[in-house]
């Protein structure tokens, strides 16, 4: 079960950095559906 987690935290990790090296080129801003899939997995690890 640890493997499994790690596995899903360094996922989340990788996702995090993704989006903010996307945030800070502002690419984010010419593709609007990045940010609301991003809004959406803001959403989903709120509520688990």
């Amino acid at each position: 079960m640890s493997s499994y987690t790690e596995t899903i935290l360094t996922r989340q990790v990788q996702t995090n950095r993704l989006f903010e090296m996307l945030s800070k080129t502002n690419i984010l801003k010419s593709y609007p559906k990045l940010s609301i899939i991003k809004k959406g997995m803001v959403k989903k690890k709120k509520y688990s």
